[in-house]
């Protein structure tokens, strides 16, 4: 009797065993799909037609929502879910990056994700029309229009726009400086506004 009630508990064992087993690769297979797909949907076809006026916060909303949709496990919408608290865009991508790799075990890397959170420098050349416009974001809130304070913005667009003139019409190109000690937040009625006057390319440089 003992013999049979120790065989019945192998078997038990060995099946617990073997279904933990094929739940943990299924679990695994999810993740490494998800870490392809979370990857390829920060490409710029996949969330071009979100509105441009759009704040930040809605706009990293409504992306992160059409992602989830998309992922199947739960350890990977939890990832998405952590970038909304994340106070700085440059720290995002390390952030999930991180994660991504302790979550698949392998080195994950994705340039779409790290170009759609990415704080960067263009360099133009030639002639003016192909310079970008520079505006200076202080820490104590002030936004400079190659050197001129104008404030509050969102009261002085036409002023603004009379600033980023080039020849008879807006500039298409801006330069953002963030000054050290400056946040992502001022970015947001800057940027709504840029897109109203029909900006086409900003970039950010940040001193920090």
């Amino acid at each position: 009797m003992n013999i049979i009630k120790s065989f019945c508990t192998y078997i038990f064992l060995a099946t617990l065993l073997a279904s933990c087993g094929e739940f943990t690769s299924v679990t695994e297979s999810g993740i490494s799909k998800d870490a392809i797909t979370l990857c390829q949907y920060y490409k710029e076809d996949n969330w071009k037609d979100v509105d441009r006026s759009a704040s930040i916060e809605e706009f990293n909303t409504v992306v992160g929502q059409r992602i989830k949709t998309e992922l199947q496990s739960d350890a990977v919408k939890a990832v998405v879910d952590e970038i909304n608290d994340i106070e700085f865009y440059r720290e995002i991508y390390p952030h999930v990056k991180l994660k991504m790799e302790k979550l698949t075990n392998e080195e994950w890397s994705c340039p779409a994700l790290e170009a759609f959170y990415s704080l960067s420098i263009t360099k133009h050349h030639s002639d003016e029309a192909s310079q970008p416009k520079e505006i200076t974001v202080t820490a104590a809130g002030d936004y400079l229009f190659s050197g001129k304070s104008i404030s509050p913005i969102s009261e002085n667009i036409d002023d603004i726009k009379s600033e980023l003139i080039v020849g008879d019409k807006v500039a298409s190109k801006v330069l953002v400086v963030m000054e050290s000690g400056t946040n992502d937040q001022q970015l947001e009625p800057l940027f709504k506004i840029l897109a109203d006057l029909g900006v086409e390319n900003v970039s950010v440089h940040s001193d920090e």
